[in-house]
């Protein structure tokens, strides 16, 4: 498996990290106390993580190989975006 390293592909490694940094510190938060407003936020950010490394994915690897990133996009995107869409209704609390 080659990867090229486009100019995108770095711009989406560096929002993998950083996604990854946050997502790892929210479960680290949730040793600590179980709060369902953080359980959602951490849910979020492990969909977001997955999603961004589909893109990084899509972005690095040969057209042939690109299609196996695309497929699992979606869903990823779905799963985030209801886990985000349950923390906005729960965060009053």
């Amino acid at each position: 498996m080659q990867l090229f390293l486009t100019p995108a592909a770095v711009g989406y490694l560096t929002q993998f990290i950083l996604s990854a940094l946050i997502s790892g510190y929210l479960l680290f938060s949730l040793r600590r106390s179980v709060h369902q407003s953080t359980l959602l936020l951490s849910g979020f950010f492990i969909f977001l993580s997955g999603l961004i490394g589909a893109l990084l994915c899509e972005s690095a690897l040969p057209p042939t190989q690109r299609i196996y990133a695309v497929f699992v996009q979606n869903p990823l995107l779905g799963a985030a975006l209801i886990c985000l869409l349950q923390f906005t209704y729960y965060f009053p609390t």
